[in-house]
């Protein structure tokens, strides 16, 4: 198997960064659902069904991890080659990315999330409480979780040896988002949301360009896409950036997609 140079996102360090955002992210909006709904059940007097709920939550981890084993799994024991399944999850996770970034750029879609959660949190203390809550909060965190896994298995693809890198940004993720959780419920805490979710979904939207040249010139390693040259002989492989059609449309369509939006939001 080919390790071309230059594979992995601008070596050590661009991979932990990579590792630290997609679970800071995922697991930021995650928190920010529960905490919301955690605050209006105490607010309700229904805290006494918040065991059930959190239930609900961890349950949603360990799907998420038994998800990350399946995928992994699927990678051993299916004939397709395991260049062309890494291009189809890396491509899979920059589709997802996109519309991740869309949706937070859109500062509406969060509102709408949680909107819709408290619709559902309405229905499940009309129908009893406990497993409507519960199913609430796995919903809530087994979304963020699959497409952390998605991230994650196209990340890993992508920096196949940097493995310690992107661990510890995982680790580094995670305590970040344990103090996080602490600060927030032992305080009132206001965030300004709309420049965060503006700036990580710039960085996401960044990484789905990455990811789309990176999926197709994985599909051209394993003989399932062509490669037909371009006239400039650009080469940047821990951007994505070949010197091939197939790969540099997917990556000037959304670079100009995302110029459409920001001269449209002007």
């Amino acid at each position: 198997r080919k390790l071309a140079e230059g594979r992995g996102p601008s070596g050590g360090w661009g991979s932990f960064a990579q590792s630290f955002l997609i679970i800071g992210r995922e697991g930021f909006e995650a928190i920010l659902v529960l905490g919301a709904i955690a605050a209006l059940l105490t607010r309700a007097g229904q805290g006494a069904l918040l065991g059930a709920f959190y239930a609900g939550a961890w349950a949603a981890v360990a799907a998420s991890f038994l998800t990350a084993w399946a995928l992994e799994a699927l990678f051993r024991i299916s004939p397709i080659q395991r260049e062309a399944l890494e291009g189809l999850v890396m491509l899979a996770a920059a589709a997802t990315l996109v519309y991740v970034s869309y949706w937070m750029f859109a500062t509406l879609a969060a509102k709408q999330w949680n909107q819709w959660l408290r619709g559902r949190l309405g229905k499940a203390l009309e129908g009893g409480g406990g497993w409507g809550l519960a199913s609430v909060s796995f919903l809530a965190v087994y979304r963020e979780g699959f497409e952390t896994v998605l991230f994650y298995k196209a990340l890993w693809s992508f920096a196949p040896g940097q493995g310690p890198a992107i661990a510890a940004g995982f680790a580094g993720g995670c305590a970040a988002l344990a103090g996080f959780f602490i600060i927030l419920r032992r305080t009132s805490l206001r965030l300004p949301l709309r420049p965060f979710f503006l700036a990580t979904g710039a960085l996401l939207y960044a990484m789905a360009v990455v990811y789309a040249g990176r999926a197709i010139a994985e599909l051209q390693a394993a003989g399932w896409v062509g490669a037909s040259a371009t006239p400039w002989a650009l080469s940047w492989p821990s951007l994505g950036v070949r010197p091939t059609w197939q790969t540099s449309v997917p990556q000037l369509s959304l670079l100009l997609l995302a110029a459409g939006a920001a001269l449209k939001s002007y």
